[in-house]
């Protein structure tokens, strides 16, 4: 089964101070630690830095790989990734999540 690479970003809530962001990020951060079983490496990511105007308004955006879709499917279920996501959503304004296979463009 091929590896699934994903392509995740988020615009904060105005309002959510630094702190804020900072507890959201160490705790992703830590979500992949705990399930590092799932993943080829850790997450990748940072601030835009683009001077297009493409971002659509996004803060924050990372890339993962998981091993598999088996792999992903089961890190989506996972209950440390459910509570993640529900703490983590009351910052969070707009988010876009996108899982890829390398080199398959459903041609």
């Amino acid at each position: 089964m091929p590896a699934v690479l994903r392509l995740a970003g988020w615009k904060y809530k105005e309002g959510t101070t630094d702190e804020q962001k900072l507890v959201a990020k160490d705790g992703l951060i830590r979500l992949y630690t705990d399930l590092a079983h799932l993943v080829n490496h850790d997450p990748i990511g940072g601030k835009n830095t683009s001077k297009l105007g493409l971002n659509k308004g996004l803060d924050i955006a990372f890339t993962v790989e998981f091993k598999s879709e088996e792999a992903r499917d089961e890190f989506d279920t996972n209950p440390m990734h459910e509570t993640l996501v529900k703490e983590f959503g009351q910052f969070v304004e707009d988010i876009f999540i996108f899982d890829l296979v390398k080199d398959d463009y459903g041609l």
